[in-house]
């Protein structure tokens, strides 16, 4: 059985390949790539922040309030007009002040130019929402259960890709010491409060 990460590619492919007109210009192969670096970078990120408490439930209350998962049901038309100032601000909260940092250890991992990585990482984050908003549904989970399934997609990403996954961590470890849980802390209160404090 797939990984949602990796059948959420599967999906926003399909849905591309079947768009006349699709906000991802670059050729398919090239889109392909860095979104499969794209999608577990988010994932690595949304798990780490959702190892704490604080952080889960500041999740789970971020998709509770502004993500139904409708938006994988219409992948097709997401593309044609995705909103890159939505998943701008999931990005601020995920990932913190190593933005820049995770789109050039991406562009380096995938060859593409990291102003791509960007704009793939911005229209893939609501992605990302909406599939954990499905499952939330589909399953039930609360907090707890978002957390869970975060660690175990994280670690089949690990698995298949250990290069990737490696980089990655290493850089969303703000102060480089491997003490996560600390950086976790210092972000819970403004993890995912967008829109209304933005």
């Amino acid at each position: 059985m797939a990984s949602l990460a990796d059948s959420l590619l599967q999906q926003i492919m399909a849905a591309q390949s079947s768009t006349e007109t699709s906000a991802l210009s670059a050729d398919g192969t090239s889109v392909q790539n860095g979104l499969a670096a794209a999608i577990p970078a988010l994932i690595t990120a949304l798990s780490r922040n959702a190892q704490s408490k604080d952080g889960a439930e500041a999740l789970d209350a971020a998709i509770a309030k502004d993500h139904d998962g409708s938006v994988i049901d219409n992948i097709g038309t997401y593309l044609q007009n995705p909103n890159l100032d939505d998943g701008n601000g999931i990005l601020k909260h995920a990932l913190g002040g190593q933005q820049e940092s995770v789109q050039q250890g991406l562009s380096a991992q995938t060859g593409l130019d990291p102003q791509m990585i960007a704009k793939l990482l911005q229209m893939a984050a609501p992605l990302v929402l909406g599939m954990l908003a499905k499952q939330k549904q589909q399953q039930g989970l609360n907090a707890d259960g978002l957390s869970d399934l975060l660690q175990q997609e994280r670690a089949e990403q690990s698995q298949k890709n250990p290069d990737l996954m490696g980089m990655l961590t290493g850089m969303l470890d703000q102060d480089k010491d491997g003490g996560f849980m600390d950086d976790v802390q210092s972000m819970a209160g403004k993890l995912f409060g967008r829109r209304n404090n933005e």
